[in-house]
C-alpha cells in the first residue's frame, strides 16, 4: 500500500533530567523515539511532568453509527496542566515540550492515507490539509449505473451529505491507496465515468477491487457501489 504523510513540526526543549508524563496516575518515560502517539481514551488523565511543560494533542469526537465506532478530527489542544479527556472524545498525544536551553526539531505525523476522519477512509491528501475519503463498508450498495449515481448522491452519513460516485481515476487511486483494508468485494464498483454516451447503448467504466483492472460496462449492469467525498 502506499502511503503518505503530512507532517507537521513541533518545537521539543530538552534538558538533563528525566522526561515524564502521567497517565492514570502512571508515570510513563517520554524521549524523541518513544512512547509517542500516544492514544488516551475518554475519562483518562494526563500530566506533563516537569521538567514537561506542554503536551501537543490531537482531539478526536467519537461517533457511533451502529455498531461501528468513527473517529472525526475536532481540535489540536496544548496540556499545560493535569487535565481529564472530555466524554466522547479521543485524544492522541503527539509530542511533548519540555524547559531547557537546547532546541530539537522533531517531525509529527499527522493525519495519513488510511486514517479514519470525515465520515471515511483517507485515500488522498492534497499537502495544504485537504483531501479525500472513501464511504466504508456498511454504506456499500449493489445497483445499476443511473442508481448508482442518484444513492451516492443522496447518502447521508456519518453527519456527511455531500457524497458522490467516484471517477474512475479517483476509484483507481482508492484502490491503490486502500483498497487492502477498505473492505471491498472482489467484485466490479461503478465510476461515474462514461465509456460511451450512446443512450441507446450507454456504457460506463467499472473497477474490479480485487486486482484494479479497468472495463466498460452497459449502464443496466449491477455492480457495488461506494461513494467518496472530499474535505
Amino acid at each position: 500500500m502506499k502511503k503518505t504523510l503530512t507532517s507537521i513540526v513541533l518545537l521539543i526543549v530538552v534538558s538533563v533530567q528525566a522526561q515524564s508524563i502521567s497517565v492514570d496516575g502512571i508515570s510513563l518515560l517520554v524521549s524523541q523515539n518513544n512512547s509517542f502517539p500516544l492514544w488516551l481514551a475518554s475519562g483518562s488523565n494526563v500530566t506533563p511532568n516537569l521538567p514537561v511543560s506542554l503536551l501537543s494533542v490531537v482531539e478526536y469526537t467519537e461517533n457511533s453509527i451502529g455498531a461501528e465506532l468513527n473517529l472525526a478530527y475536532s481540535r489540536v489542544l496544548n496540556i499545560t496542566e493535569s487535565t481529564i479527556v472530555p466524554a466522547g472524545k479521543v485524544w492522541k498525544v503527539v509530542s511533548a515540550m519540555e524547559v531547557g536551553i537546547q532546541n530539537i526539531y522533531i517531525p509529527v505525523d499527522s493525519l495519513q492515507i488510511g486514517d479514519d476522519y470525515a465520515g471515511g477512509i483517507v485515500f488522498y491528501l492534497d499537502g495544504n490539509g485537504g483531501g479525500k475519503v472513501c464511504a466504508k463498508s456498511h454504506t456499500e450498495g449493489y445497483e445499476d449505473w443511473t442508481e448508482a449515481l442518484k444513492s451516492s448522491l443522496l447518502l447521508v452519513d456519518s453527519g456527511f451529505d455531500d457524497w458522490y460516485l467516484p471517477t474512475s481515476s479517483e476509484l483507481l487511486l482508492v484502490y491503490e491507496q486502500i483498497g487492502d483494508f477498505g473492505n471491498f468485494q472482489s467484485y466490479q464498483y461503478w465510476t461515474s465515468t462514461d465509456a460511451n454516451s450512446n443512450n441507446a447503448s450507454h456504457q460506463s467504466y467499472s473497477i474490479n477491487m480485487s486486482n484494479g483492472s479497468i472495463s466498460s460496462n452497459y449502464s443496466a449492469s449491477f455492480y457495488r457501489v461506494r461513494a467518496i467525498r472530499a474535505f
